[in-house]
């Protein structure tokens, strides 16, 4: 009996390596195709098989194990955990990515029905519906894979990810139906052309014209650099000096090359800067004093907290030297900070969506002692400004939506910002933490679809890569190689307008849980029904 069961978790183990692996190739039609494959394999298993939820939490298993590879050793880097324990946080990371589909499962076997069946929406909603409650570390999707096929991603710009992945698995469910029923084919002559053909039509139509307004745009020429820092060179005050040397010398370089704005990546500023200066000149922080063009950086702000504020975490003082407990008066904040040509400060942005363990360390304030844990986890405190910031720039007005790493792959802070008029996305990020594997590339992945839902110009400038500009329709048009001290110049499209999921967001997809009641009560009605007229026979009897 147990080796049956084992043999029969075999084909969820082999769905989850196709979905793992299609994230191995990020932004490749490899990823996209495994992803097909991916899809049709849970559907057909998740309403055939006798135990769906154990064997989707298997699949979700092997597909986080496969995906995530680089997260032991960002643990180790990032967090400052030993080897052993972030080997041990990375099988837990697995394990909690995998309860979504063992979740998952059970609803597919609550809501199954002739209905669903025949037009194969079950798995649909249940992931969907699961996918909206469940929280995620990564946020990534069934849709994501297929950013290289454009017909399908330009969707996002109505749909959002999340609910372009229902439906991506929806026409998984219709292909397994029309596999395994070609005699009730005629069932789906109306819902096939609806469900595959109008959604792509659109889908190509939407990509066209995104393709044309960028055509008409305005455009600036901005200057990207990578300097390609160790992150622990990025740590030391002693090297602040050469850091900043290798880019003022890149930025010199693309300057002289025509570019009108300079874009640094995150944290390159390693001193703490007071939020509300007006000029960095003078001040002893501007970080290239003699630029004539406006500067994006990463650094490092801080203010004094209201006394509301440091009684919220004054106990955190308890077992911290004088200097420790001194700085918890302070508010600190991974920022980003435009600079003009003058060195006046134009505006600062704080970071609203923290890195936990690298950022933060969550539960800390119910459990100060899991510092001790985690001793280089950092002790940020969470932005609020959401409007983006507006100047311009060669004469050309320009309004820009700070997104300082993690922001880039969760939808909300671009929606905002271009919702508040924002023309451009500009991402700044140090992904040096995941080291010379996938991990920067699926970042970049995640981060296109921003540019796609706001029909937006991304930019993204990184410590170590990926660095790249995305235009509009997600497409990495310039690109720098990982792990290299480069730059480039590139134009940078000036975009207004909304666009349909700028406008109303996610609101469709929370029908679903409403629809899955809906199902939940029909079942037990019938159930109910059944019973009664079972009964009835009986006296009858």
């Amino acid at each position: 009996m147990v080796s049956r069961t084992l043999v029969s978790f075999i084909p969820f183990a082999g769905a989850g390596a196709l979905l793992g692996g299609a994230f191995l190739f990020p932004g490749a039609i490899e990823g996209a195709v495994l992803n097909i494959l991916a899809i049709t394999l849970f559907t057909y298993l998740s309403e055939r098989s006798a135990v769906p939820a154990r064997g989707l939490f298997v699949a979700g298993y092997v597909a986080a194990v496969l995906a995530h590879y680089w997260i032991p050793q960002t643990i180790h880097s990032f967090g400052g955990f030993s080897i052993p324990l972030s080997a041990f946080f990375y099988t837990l990371f697995a394990a909690v990515w995998a309860l979504q589909f063992l979740l998952v499962g059970v609803l597919v076997k609550k809501i199954r029905g002739e209905r669903l069946d025949d037009y194969g929406l079950s798995f649909a909603i249940a992931f969907t519906v699961v996918e909206l409650f469940y929280p995620k570390l990564f946020p990534w999707n069934f849709s994501h894979p297929f950013l290289p096929v454009t017909p399908v991603s330009a969707l996002a710009e109505y749909l959002g990810g999340d609910l372009l992945g229902f439906l991506v698995l929806w026409w998984g469910g219709l292909t397994v139906r029309m596999i395994e029923l070609p005699a009730g084919a005629r069932r789906l002559a109306l819902a096939v052309p609806i469900v595959f053909g109008v959604p792509l039509v659109v889908g190509a139509w939407a990509d066209s014209r995104a393709q044309s307004t960028e055509q008409l745009a305005p455009e600036i020429r901005v200057g990207i650099i990578q300097g390609n820092l160790e992150a622990e060179k990025k740590r030391d005050v002693l090297e602040l000096s050469a850091n900043l040397g290798v880019y003022q010398r890149l930025s010199a370089d693309v300057v002289a090359e025509g570019a009108e704005f300079i874009l640094w990546p995150e944290s390159i500023l390693s001193r703490w800067v007071p939020e509300n200066l007006s000029s960095l000149r003078e001040s002893g922080f501007d970080p290239w004093p003699n630029r004539k063009v406006p500067l994006l950086f990463g650094g490092l702000t801080f203010r004094l907290k209201t006394d509301q504020e440091f009684r919220q975490v004054q106990h955190l003082a308890r077992g911290r030297s004088v200097e420790e407990a001194e700085a918890l008066r302070y508010g600190r904040f991974n920022s980003t900070i435009i600079s003009g040509g003058d060195g006046s400060v134009i505006g600062v942005y704080n970071k609203q969506v923290l890195m936990p363990f690298g950022e933060y360390l969550p539960f800390e304030r119910t459990l100060p002692f899991l510092r001790t844990l985690s001793p280089l986890s950092g002790d940020f405190d969470f932005g609020s400004r959401t409007q983006p910031i507006g100047f311009e720039v060669a004469g050309k007005s320009l309004t820009v939506m700070p997104l300082v790493c993690y922001e880039d792959i969760v939808p909300g802070p671009a929606r905002i910002g271009v919702q508040q008029g924002a023309s451009v996305l500009i991402n700044t990020a140090n992904d040096a933490w995941y080291g010379d594997t996938v991990a920067p590339r699926q970042h970049n992945l995640l981060a296109s679809f921003r540019a796609i839902e706001t029909r937006r110009y991304l930019a993204r400038v990184t410590n170590t890569g990926t660095t790249a500009v995305i235009n509009s329709r997600g497409e990495s048009i310039h690109e720098l190689p990982g792990f290299r001290a480069q730059s480039l110049v590139a134009p940078l499209k000036i975009l207004r307008g909304e666009t349909f999921y700028v406008k109303y967001g996610d609101g469709v997809k929370y029908l679903l849980p409403l629809w899955v009641i809906f199902l939940l009560f029909q079942g037990k009605r019938s159930r109910f029904a059944e019973g009664t007229s079972s009964l009835k026979l009986r006296i009858v009897e």
